[in-house]
């Protein structure tokens, strides 16, 4: 998800020193020298220097936390200063941050609150519509076997295992399996077993009593009991420590389990739908995933396919996550143009669904007309779309009525874009392998990603 920040102060190094902190691929970070210009930008996330808060502070984060669309404030204080950290905490601000921090400590805390305030927008987002829901009119084959099988085993309890790579819309599937069963009045509870440790990992599946480890003050439930008459989603399954497997083989066979430092056995009446986007039959062989828990996962395998393998459903995806985030964004208005739509088709989408929505979410917050064109999606979408322009070019009855200069300095520019984007693609964004494959030295990649607007982050 993609969240707009504004980095405020009258200093012009910092601001650059963390907007260059801030780069990546879920972030748009623009400026503001003050921080009433920033707090009336409508922006998610503001960060500001402590000493450019008027006096007194607490009264100036006041306002700039009930500014807008209540924008999430981290303030930078240039010491440790705990009285007015707890003051600025208080008044309504985020997070307060030491910005004399090393840049890699600092890059990590940023970055630690960007997730937050991720997660916290798209929590208290209203449902604008679910362009999702356009998978049930897919027009693919593979999809609609698919959605036919869904339909099918949504009624029952038993087990399902959701195949797929990233982003195709696993959770999406799973949250509509469920919707479709009788437990849809109960709790549907997501996990991202990659996410966490295996300490962590298992406190938060299980629970754990008071005293169970240290800072464990209290009794917890974890999301076996939660999800009590619901639906417990698993993903990314296979990256479950071994140790974690034989538990959750356990809790499979005997819907019971203890939590951690508990003596008590706890029964649970939950459906477990699991997915990953790893081969367990190869991590099964090559002992990194039970054999055992493997064959009580997948009593009913769904298989989702990727977006490539799909690209009928891309136009009508693209136009329902436009009215999703144009109507999210205030921007209701906007359409593709038709070679933005064919840029979106000929794209191969290793980040499948997902990758599609940010793609689309980036061109609604960086358009300028009402209109996405071309130039609104980032250059690794319009590689092929262009290298098609140009041959269409070279090929052009036409082409010996242009001048030789003309024509050489334009087939020389989408020779660059072609082969920069075909070699970022092929490097999946590594700048110095890049340079090493094309003869080039780093400086002179940067310079020509510069140039031709290229962005590491969109080809990993």
């Amino acid at each position: 998800m993609l969240i707009e920040v504004v980095v405020a102060g009258q200093e012009e190094p910092f601001r650059r020193r963390i907007q260059k902190l801030l780069s990546g691929g879920d972030v748009i970070a623009r400026e503001a020298l003050s921080p009433e210009e920033a707090g009336q930008s409508g922006a998610d996330m503001l960060l500001l220097q402590r000493r450019d808060l008027r006096h007194p502070a607490e009264e100036s984060m006041r306002e700039l936390a009930a500014s807008g669309n209540r924008p999430a404030v981290v303030v930078l204080q240039d010491e440790e200063d705990m009285e007015t950290r707890a003051r600025l905490l208080a008044a309504g601000a985020f997070a307060v941050l030491n910005r004399k921090l090393p840049d890699k400590l600092l890059e990590a805390a940023l970055a630690s609150q960007v997730r937050r305030c991720q997660r916290e927008r798209r929590a208290s987002r209203p449902a604008v519509g679910r362009p999702s829901e356009n998978l049930l009119q897919s027009k693919a084959r593979s999809m609609l076997q698919l959605l036919e099988m869904t339909r099918q085993v949504a009624p029952s309890d038993s087990t399902l295992l959701i195949l797929g790579e990233t982003g195709t819309g696993k959770e999406w599937l799973a949250k509509n399996i469920h919707h479709r069963s009788r437990r849809k009045d109960a709790e549907f509870l997501p996990v991202h077993c990659a996410a966490l440790p295996e300490s962590l990992l298992e406190s938060e599946l299980f629970g754990s009593e008071r005293g169970a480890f240290t800072g464990a003050e209290r009794s917890r439930r974890g999301l076996f009991e939660q999800a009590h008459r619901g639906t417990l989603f698993l993903d990314e399954v296979g990256d479950i420590p071994l140790g974690l497997q034989v538990k959750l083989l356990r809790i499979l066979q005997e819907r019971r389990f203890r939590r951690l430092g508990g003596e008590k056995e706890i029964s649970v009446d939950i459906r477990l739908i699991a997915a990953t986007h790893r081969d367990l039959e190869t991590a099964v062989s090559q002992e990194d995933f039970r054999a055992d828990l493997f064959h009580r996962l997948s009593v009913i395998t769904l298989e989702v396919p990727p977006l490539r393998e799909r690209r009928e459903d891309i136009p009508e995806l693209a136009e329902g996550f436009l009215s999703q985030f144009g109507q999210r964004l205030g921007r209701p208005k906007h359409d593709f143009t038709p070679q933005a739509l064919e840029a979106l088709v000929r794209y191969r989408w290793p980040g499948n669904v997902r990758e599609l929505a940010n793609v689309v979410e980036r061109a609604v917050l960086l358009s300028r007309s009402c209109s996405i064109g071309v130039d609104d999606l980032p250059a690794s979408v319009t590689a092929l779309s262009r290298q098609a322009a140009c041959r269409s070019q070279l090929l052009a009855d036409d082409w010996r009525e242009q001048p030789y200069p003309a024509l050489r300095r334009s087939v020389l520019e989408s020779l660059d874009s072609i082969y920069f984007n075909e070699m970022f693609t092929a490097c999946r964004g590594r700048v110095r392998e890049v340079a090493e494959r094309s003869g080039l030295d780093p400086r002179s990649v940067h310079e020509k990603m510069k140039r031709l607007g290229l962005r590491k982050e969109d080809f990993r």
